[in-house]
């Protein structure tokens, strides 16, 4: 069997579903960069991410781990 070991995600595109894998990569500990060319989603990204983490511990899924997440216009 092979293991395959990443410390790093890349996401392309904010839209609803990379900012729902971002929020969980980055809560497993993960890194995560949103690769994402428009600067209006860019600019709105922390804010979607605030209310991603607020549901998932909600639901009762945080696992408490802090991965880094930035934004990338390429």
């Amino acid at each position: 069997m092979v293991e395959i070991s990443s410390e790093r995600v890349v996401i392309i595109g904010a839209g609803s579903i990379g900012l729902a894998f971002s929020a969980t990569f980055a809560d497993a500990g993960f890194s995560v960069s949103i690769v994402e060319p428009d600067p209006d989603c860019r600019h709105a990204i922390p804010q979607a991410l605030e209310a991603q983490n607020a549901a998932i511990a909600l639901a009762g899924l945080k696992n408490g781990a802090s991965g880094k997440i930035d934004a990338v216009a390429q």
